[in-house]
């Protein structure tokens, strides 16, 4: 066994808090740069933009119906 594999089982996996869809994307704020977009393109991340005033969720939902954005530290309240 891998210490990574300990690592993994040990942190909860997220869902979204609207539909549990399992793997939200992480939002990347600012102005993009080019690894940004490949990534974004690529499906492994979301793309925030420019947003300058709270509150500025970490995670999109990757559900095309639901999209719902969330902070983990909503998860740990409700959880």
């Amino acid at each position: 066994m891998t210490h990574e594999g300990a690592a993994a089982r040990e942190q909860p996996e997220l869902r979204c808090p609207r539909c549990a869809s399992a793997d939200p994307l992480p939002i990347v704020y600012g102005s993009p740069r080019p690894e940004h977009l490949r990534a974004a393109l690529r499906g492994e991340i979301a793309l925030g933009g420019e947003v300058h005033a709270a509150p500025r969720p970490a995670y999109e939902c990757r559900s095309e119906h639901c999209g719902h954005t969330f902070d983990a530290d909503h998860l740990a309240a409700s959880g």
